[in-house]
């Protein structure tokens, strides 16, 4: 991602406050000092359902009604540590320690999702719960916001446009955690969406979700994953590659947590969980760099700066890597394109 060309010039991220909702991060966890701050999700449901779609006992059943209050760090027995993992992706300190995050001098809030990365995101999540794992964080000033969890539901076919215009179906009909986050982006802030790790043609619903709402493309962005040859090995960005960028997501080295003694370590992880956090640090970095510029702008340098990867003309997204691979190098430089009018208010000097 040439990462290194922006620390050259003293770009970290400082200043900039991404959000995450993720199984939480581990608060004692020495990477996260002083970088991340858990916000604890408090309400009530809207309705009554299983937690998520894999929910099978007494325990995963919520009524309409009964209060919840979750907190944003990484909660033994619920959790496991995929929201560590990516959480450190974005913000780990930069101490001489371990490993660092991409944008290792931003700022973190995190929302958890009282689950783990198996809980299936299907229309049952409670819309309530997620209207305050997003609304929270876009109240606390989240430019941006990663959304990395859970799994799609194993019945979902996103190889087709049929297949995936039926697994959005269901979520037409009632008000689900796909309408909060949807709210987010339209709150002004960057939603940076996993896109999935079948190896099919599209990504999933949440990343491809501006197909079928329009408005929220200028606050999308979807995250498709690289091995160290820049190939592809997960979903690719098909219907959504006009707002779809590639990251490094194979064998990614991040913070762990033991699950059984709940002590930090740093451990591996693949797949497009990994690399949207790289995403997200990524667009942190462009954030600082050009504190002048709105989110959608800074979007817009990060997406048209990318290198060209696969077919067609350099210039024009595929539906394979979208508009390629990210560059940093060339993100400190200006945007590649326009893709609309582009008002800018410089500082002086």
């Amino acid at each position: 991602m040439n990462a290194d060309q922006a620390y050259a010039r003293g770009i970290t991220g400082k200043g900039i406050l991404v959000g995450s909702v993720d199984s939480g991060f581990l608060g004692t966890h020495p990477e996260f000092a002083g970088r991340a701050t858990a916000i604890t999700n408090t309400g009530s449901y809207s309705s009554s359902s299983f937690r998520y779609d894999s929910g099978t006992t007494r325990s995963d059943f919520f009524t309409a009604g009964q209060p919840y209050s979750v907190p944003g760090t990484w909660v033994q027995g619920i959790n496991d540590d995929h929201g560590t993992h990516v959480d450190g992706t974005i913000v780990a300190n930069r101490n001489g320690i371990g490993t660092h995050g991409v944008a290792f001098g931003a700022q973190l809030i995190a929302t958890n999702t009282n689950g783990t990365d198996s809980s299936i995101y299907g229309p049952n999540a409670d819309y309530s719960y997620f209207k305050g794992a997003y609304g929270n964080l876009v109240a606390q000033g989240a430019r941006l916001i990663n959304s990395s969890w859970g799994s799609p539901p194993p019945r979902d076919n996103y190889n087709t446009l049929a297949g995936l215009t039926a697994a959005y179906a269901p979520f037409t009909r009632q008000l689900s955690w796909l309408d909060a986050i949807a709210e987010a982006g339209r709150a002004g802030v960057i939603q940076v969406v996993a896109a999935g790790n079948a190896g099919v043609n599209n990504p999933t619903i949440r990343a491809a979700l501006p197909y079928f709402q329009p408005d929220l493309e200028k606050d999308w962005i979807a995250a498709s994953g690289l091995n160290s040859a820049d190939q592809t090995q997960f979903n690719r960005c098909g219907v959504a590659k006009y707002w779809c960028i590639a990251a490094p997501g194979r064998s990614i080295a991040s913070t762990v947590v033991n699950l059984t003694t709940g002590a930090a370590g740093y451990g591996s992880k693949s797949g497009t969980s990994m690399s949207a956090p790289h995403v997200s640090g990524a667009l942190a970095l462009v954030m600082e760099r050009y504190a002048y510029m709105t989110n959608e702008q800074a979007r817009d340098v990060l997406l048209t700066t990318a290198t060209h990867l696969g077919s067609g003309p350099a210039d024009v997204p595929n539906e394979t890597f979208g508009w390629g691979k990210i560059d940093l190098g060339r993100a400190m430089n200006g945007p590649g394109q326009f893709l609309g009018r582009f008002n800018a208010t410089l500082g002086s000097g």
